[in-house]
Order: C-alpha cells, then sequence, then structure tokens
C-alpha cells in the first residue's frame, strides 16, 4: 500500500510538471505569447529607455516562428523572430520548467553566411555546449539596445569573442601588419592618458584585435554599439562635449 501511494504521488509530480512546461511550451495555446507580453511589458516599465525600442520590435514580432528548446531539466528557451533586419534577430526568453518564472531575457542578433539560420539549432547548441551547426556570429544586446557580447563560430565551433573595452594607455596586444607599423611612432607620440574605447576581439588562440571606437575622452562616456535596420551603430553618450579632435582616431587596428 505504502510502495502503491509513493508510486502514485511520484506520477503525479512528474506529470503535473511536464504538463506545466507542455503547456508553456506550445505557442498555439496562446500562453507562451501572453508570458512573453508580460515578461516585455514589465522590462518596460523597470527602465523606461527599453520601452521604445521593445515596442518598435513587437511590431515586426512574427510569432508564427516562435519556437522553444530545452536547456536542461530545469529550464528552457523561447525565441521569438523580429523582422527588424536582414539578419535573424529576435527575443531570447529562458524560462524555469517548473513554476514558469522568466530568468533572464536579452535581444540576440545572428549572421550566418549560409543565410539559412537555424535559430533553435543554434540556441540549443549553445546552451548545451554543443556544435552550433553554423559558420558566422551571435551578438547579445539588452532590451535597452546597448551591446553586450558578440562570438564568432566556423563549422559550429567558437573561434572569437567581442566585448567593448576602455583603457587609459595604449592596447598591450595588436594585430600588425606592414601598413600599421608606421603609425607606431604616431601613436607614442600623441597619445595622452585619457579614456579611449575598443571593439576588441579575442581569438581563441590568445591574439587580439583592437578597433578603435571613439576617444580619447576627457569626460566619463557610457559607449556601445546598437543593433540597427543596417550596419550596426556606435553610440556614444558623455557627461561632456567632446572637441572634434577629440574624436579622430589616432589608431586603427586591422585583422
Amino acid at each position: 500500500m505504502r510502495k502503491l501511494l509513493l508510486f502514485s504521488i511520484i506520477s503525479f509530480l512528474i506529470i503535473n510538471v511536464g504538463c506545466n512546461k507542455a503547456d508553456y511550451s506550445q505557442s498555439s495555446s496562446g500562453k507562451l505569447r501572453i508570458l512573453i507580453k508580460t515578461y516585455l511589458d514589465e522590462q518596460k516599465k523597470i527602465n523606461t529607455n527599453n520601452a521604445s525600442f521593445i515596442d518598435t520590435l513587437m511590431q515586426s514580432a512574427q510569432w508564427s516562428g516562435l519556437t522553444s528548446g530545452d536547456i536542461n531539466n530545469m529550464e528552457f528557451f523561447v525565441y521569438l523572430p523580429v523582422a527588424y533586419n536582414n539578419n535573424a534577430t529576435g527575443f531570447v526568453i529562458i524560462i524555469e520548467s517548473r513554476n514558469n518564472n522568466v530568468e533572464e531575457g536579452y535581444l540576440l542578433e545572428i549572421k550566418d553566411s549560409s543565410g539559412k539560420a537555424n535559430t533553435q539549432q543554434i540556441l540549443a547548441g549553445f546552451y548545451g555546449y554543443k556544435n552550433l551547426g553554423f559558420s558566422g556570429s551571435m551578438a547579445r544586446f539588452s532590451f535597452a539596445n546597448t551591446f553586450m557580447w558578440e562570438m564568432g563560430y566556423k563549422n559550429g565551433i567558437n573561434i572569437y569573442d567581442k566585448r567593448i573595452k576602455h583603457s587609459n594607455y595604449p592596447p598591450p596586444s595588436m594585430r600588425l601588419n606592414s601598413e600599421d607599423a608606421s603609425n607606431i611612432t604616431q601613436w607614442v607620440t600623441v597619445w595622452n592618458p585619457t579614456t579611449t574605447y575598443y571593439l576588441v576581439t579575442y581569438y581563441v588562440d590568445g591574439s587580439e584585435d583592437w578597433e578603435y571606437l571613439t576617444g580619447p575622452c576627457k569626460s566619463n562616456c557610457v559607449v556601445t554599439q546598437q543593433i540597427a535596420k543596417g550596419a550596426r551603430t556606435t553610440s556614444v553618450n558623455c557627461d561632456g562635449n567632446l572637441k572634434e579632435d577629440e574624436m579622430k582616431p589616432i589608431y586603427n587596428s586591422k585583422p
């Protein structure tokens, strides 16, 4: 009798948890759509800077392309594509399987060299630490349209990681070729200990590539890249006015 009771309780828990996840994993039920909209509305209230960008993206949301996949036994992801630019762009939302709480969300932009990105496969590989099955890049942005990171892949294997970095001194490691070498004297002689911002690519072989974004800045700046309908743009927000000569690049590294 005790074994039968224990079996019944375990069966009930498994079925109940499984049904909760299944209900939210099926876009046809409409529950997942409500969950996504509720979460995004909350994000607009948390930070008003998010509101206009989220509204713009939601106007082009492609609900028919809504997909989901398991991350592990505790979490699953949901991907909602948006027709914002020529890349595979959309919302990624991570949901706890047991109680359907949203853990985090962000905007993802995928560039696939073949032009046939399988977003569900790419995300399943990314969160499952497996081969992503594509060559290209995936970049994460906040709901306020600020750049967080970019990762590059070749045949599904990670080959680089990009981050925005600021430095008060010349970068310690650069890729140089014969054309760049002539600029070194100029770099050393005109350098001032102010802040300059770069998009830094860290390759798996240990090398780095520093791409100039803006500076030197004599005031505190927030520098980021933003997703756009065309090429990615660089946004600079400073606590003071920068002179025109302060915005000119001193050095541009090349891969």
